[in-house]
């Protein structure tokens, strides 16, 4: 199923309200949380996207951020529609985080990735994520990371260590299991702890908008 159709989908609406309610639960309740997965395609982002937009919903959270951390692959400015610049990589370290407003939920501020010269190098990426993760804490009430995949990108752990812990997502049918075993032990060995993991069913799964016209002859 499509990314936006599944952003969307108020069927999905109670399964995120579940998490909220896990991670709401937790003592102390984690205030900067990074969604993850293990090698790209999980689709963290959107499980990140409609965390945040559960998050937002119950106001008295106060201030909610969704802050891209995946520099390199960047989704949210397409999947949300908003504006790919300025973003994280734009900003200069000091000062407040380049975010946008969603006019729906009202409480939620949006950071994407941003733009940056195709000759600038992506170095210090590890402070510089480091040190946004302190401003979004500094600025807002609640974080919701979409962080790079674990198996790619080196940034995913000093990203997840700057956080309370982490949403694993997992495909169905499709994570390797020696692969979750390695994001596993590699959080374990830098005491990055585990708040919960999304079990992401892929699109055949859900139920088709149109029956197909074969289940009809029945």
């Amino acid at each position: 199923m499509d990314r936006e159709i599944v952003l969307m989908s108020s069927a999905l609406a109670e399964e995120f309200v579940r998490l909220r309610g896990t991670l709401l639960a937790m003592e102390p309740m984690p205030r900067s949380v990074a969604v993850i997965g293990v090698s790209g395609g999980e689709g963290a982002s959107v499980v990140a996207a409609r965390l945040a937009f559960s998050l937002a919903a119950a106001r008295s959270l106060g201030k909610v951020l969704l802050a891209e951390g995946n520099v390199r692959q960047p989704s949210l400015a397409k999947t949300l529609g908003l504006a790919d610049h300025p973003g994280l990589l734009n900003w200069d370290g000091s000062g407040p985080l380049p975010t946008q407003e969603l006019t729906r939920p009202q409480s939620l501020t949006v950071m994407v990735a941003g733009c940056r010269a195709e000759t600038a190098p992506l170095t210090a990426l590890d402070e510089h994520l480091h040190t946004a993760a302190q401003r979004a804490r500094q600025d807002h009430d609640m974080v919701v990371w979409d962080a790079p995949a674990m198996t790619q990108w080196s940034d995913a752990v000093p990203l997840a260590a700057a956080c309370d812990g982490v949403v694993v997502v997992i495909e169905m049918d499709e994570t390797r299991v020696d692969a979750l075993r390695f994001l596993r032990d590699t959080l374990a060995r830098h005491r990055i702890p585990i708040l919960g993991s999304v079990l992401n069913r892929s699109g055949r799964y859900w139920p088709l908008r149109r029956a197909h016209p074969a289940a009809s002859k029945d």
